[in-house]
């Protein structure tokens, strides 16, 4: 059993807890501007290296709070995605997927065709999402303090 939304692919996947499924319901991703979430992403996101007041972003919204947010920068050739991040009460019910796709269609629709990625090296959480989606690694790199996996993808129109 799967729950509607309005998300890209439409549905947010069920979590099986206690021998019973559990899905998010009254799940939507929207433009909003909530800067307590932004804070919080930054802060568990460090690594991410992309800060501007011009980046698109996207929110996860679950009754109508935003529970995970997804952000990226543009050029006409390549899209950098600076944070996707979900709150920890919220993981595992494909809310990360459903913002990666949403940013992806409206990437795609910009004429986009190459998206580039970085999550911290050994995250199997991330690894495993972007790996889902398709996107293929390009190698690790050093900031300093963390070990970062770099990933793209090339996108058809």
């Amino acid at each position: 059993m799967a729950t509607r939304s309005s998300c890209s692919n439409g549905l947010i996947p069920p979590r099986w807890a206690n021998n019973r499924a559990v899905a998010l319901r009254n799940i939507r991703i929207a433009d909003v501007d909530d800067e307590s979430m932004m804070h919080e992403a930054r802060l568990a996101c460090p690594w991410s290296a992309f800060r501007s007041e011009h980046a698109s972003r996207l929110h996860v919204m679950h009754r109508e709070r935003s529970v995970g947010v997804c952000e990226w920068g543009e050029d006409e050739f390549v899209a950098a995605l600076g944070l996707l991040y979900v709150r920890s009460d919220r993981r595992r019910f494909g809310l990360g997927g459903a913002l990666l796709d949403a940013a992806v269609d409206r990437i795609r629709a910009r004429g986009v065709r190459q998206i580039e990625a970085r999550y911290r090296t050994g995250d199997a959480s991330s690894e495993g999402l972007f790996a889902s989606r398709g996107f293929n690694i390009l190698g690790e790199e050093a900031d300093g303090v963390w070990t970062i996996q770099r990933v793209e993808k090339r996108i058809k129109s």
